[in-house]
């Protein structure tokens, strides 16, 4: 595991600056990357393991997500959380695995693997060990289309 170091991190620029990286993946599977993200969300993290929970879900939002689809990014604060949410307009997951998504090497069947790219089912499970060991919470919601996946951290 490598070493955590926390520090203030602003994670809004973090987030933008992976959308900008999977730009050009959106681009050539024609799905547009929607960013809705308060500015200046700072929040005192790793930044390192942030970024690879925040690249993970970006990254399987796009496997999952149609041609001609969407996927949106947010990101906001409540009085006592930080709230960032990625969502995809793939199928959803059957409402029995929600939970079972961010076990390790679990994947649904191989009709949810869009565009040929077999996961190796730890993306959902790394960040769930790095979300929780940097005291967040990430939970997966079915939307009226497609999966919510919601990471909160305290502020």
């Amino acid at each position: 595991n490598p070493t955590t170091s926390f520090h203030e991190v602003n994670f809004s620029q973090l987030i933008e600056t992976s959308v900008n990286i999977f730009s050009g993946v959106a681009e050539e599977k024609q799905i547009s990357v929607i960013a809705n993200l308060e500015p200046d969300v700072k929040i005192r993290s790793d930044e390192t393991r942030l970024r690879q929970i925040v690249n993970n879900l970006l990254d399987n939002a796009l496997k999952f997500s149609p041609p001609g689809g969407k996927v949106e990014v947010e990101l906001g604060r409540t009085s006592t959380h930080v709230l960032f949410k990625v969502w995809d307009s793939g199928p959803g997951v059957p409402e029995d695995f929600l939970d079972r998504i961010f076990e390790r090497f679990f994947q649904l069947d191989a009709s949810r693997e869009r565009d040929g790219r077999r996961g190796n089912g730890l993306g959902l499970s790394i960040c769930q060990s790095s979300t929780q060991h940097l005291g967040g919470q990430i939970q997966a919601i079915n939307g009226a289309q497609g999966l919510i996946i919601e990471v909160q951290f305290p502020r």
